[in-house]
C-alpha cells in the first residue's frame, strides 16, 4: 500500500543525505574489494542494466519479507486466539505457507480458531499475492504432517 509523502524539507534533506552516504560507503567497499557477494551482484546488475537480475533480486527479497511477516503474524494470531492444536507443522514456499495442524478429536473450537487465524492473515496479505492454507486433522485420524513440512511445535506447546 502506498505511503503518502508528508515529510518536511529538512526530513527530505536528511533522508537523501543518508542515502548518498550509504551509496558512497557501498562504493568504497566495492572499490576496496571488501563488499559481500550480494552487494557486488546487485551493483553489477544495476551498472549493466540487467533488469531481469534486479527484478529477480527484488522478488526474492520481497518474498522473504512477506513470508517471514506472515509467519510472525500467524503465530501471533494463534496465540491471540488461544488456539491450542496438539501440533502444528508448516511448509513455506514462494507465495504461501501451508499449515498442517493436529487437534484433539471433536475440538471444533480449536479448528475454528485456526481457520480464523489463517483468514486474518489472508485478509492482510492476499493483495500482495501471498496466502496461508490450513489443513486440520484430528488425532484419531492418525495422519502425520507430510515429510516436507517442518514441525513448529508439538504437545500443544507454542
Amino acid at each position: 500500500m502506498p505511503t503518502s509523502f508528508t515529510s518536511t524539507d529538512s526530513q527530505v534533506c536528511m533522508w537523501f543525505n543518508k542515502l548518498i552516504s550509504s551509496l558512497v560507503g557501498d562504493q568504497i567497499e566495492i572499490e576496496s574489494g571488501i563488499a559481500n557477494k550480494e552487494k557486488k551482484d546487485f551493483y553489477g546488475a544495476a551498472m549493466n542494466s540487467d533488469y531481469y537480475s534486479l527484478s529477480s533480486n527484488v522478488r526474492l527479497q520481497s518474498t522473504q519479507f512477506f513470508i517471514s511477516s506472515m509467519l510472525k503474524d500467524y503465530i501471533e494470531e494463534i496465540k491471540k486466539r488461544n488456539a491450542q492444536p496438539l501440533s502444528l507443522s508448516l511448509k513455506l514456499s514462494n507465495s504461501k505457507i501451508l499449515a498442517w495442524a493436529i487437534t484433539k478429536d471433536d475440538d471444533e473450537e480449536t479448528e475454528n480458531k485456526l481457520y480464523l487465524a489463517a483468514a486474518a492473515i489472508n485478509a492482510k496479505y492476499y493483495k500482495e499475492g501471498f496466502y496461508i492454507s490450513t489443513t486440520i486433522v484430528e488425532e484419531s485420524d492418525n495422519y502425520n504432517a507430510p515429510a516436507q513440512y517442518q514441525l513448529l511445535f508439538s504437545n500443544g506447546q507454542l
